[in-house]
């Protein structure tokens, strides 16, 4: 379950995160190769993926960019 200091809405929070995750599979990489490039530990990605935590939106941002994706907001 999500932070509650997050204050973020679960639903499109989970899409995003979802979205995020088909790209990292599509690309042949694992969580740990994705943490690497972000500089964090897979354990970040992990719960990321399982909707433990929530990415901040610089994290997210810097997420999708390594994935190729680009966010309009």
């Amino acid at each position: 379950m999500p932070s509650k200091a997050n204050n973020i809405n679960p639903a499109p929070a989970k899409i995003f995160v979802d979205v995020l995750r088909q790209a990292r599979i599509r690309r042949g990489l694992t969580s740990e190769n994705l943490a690497s490039s972000l500089d964090l530990h897979s354990h970040v990605i992990d719960d990321w993926e399982t909707g433990k935590r929530y990415p901040r939106l610089l994290s997210a941002i810097r997420w999708a960019q390594a994935l190729g994706i680009e966010l309009t907001l």
